[in-house]
């Protein structure tokens, strides 16, 4: 459900991310803080090892986490 939830949040916030606020004219830069840039990161690093377990298992034959 976390990986869930997380693809939830990004998804929400992915256009105003790459092109900031055009109706206020703000770029990504000042809608988010850098403490919430490193909790998309985080979120981002969390999301790739899980992808990255559930492909190595399925190449080794398993099911998955």
């Amino acid at each position: 459900a976390e990986i869930v939830d997380i693809s939830a949040r990004l998804r929400k916030e992915r256009e105003a991310s790459m092109y900031g606020d055009e109706v206020l004219g703000l770029p990504p830069s000042r809608l988010y803080t850098e403490a919430e840039a490193a909790q998309a990161a985080r979120w981002a690093e969390l999301t790739y090892s899980l992808a990255s377990q559930i492909i190595g298992d399925q190449e080794a034959g398993g099911k998955g986490p």
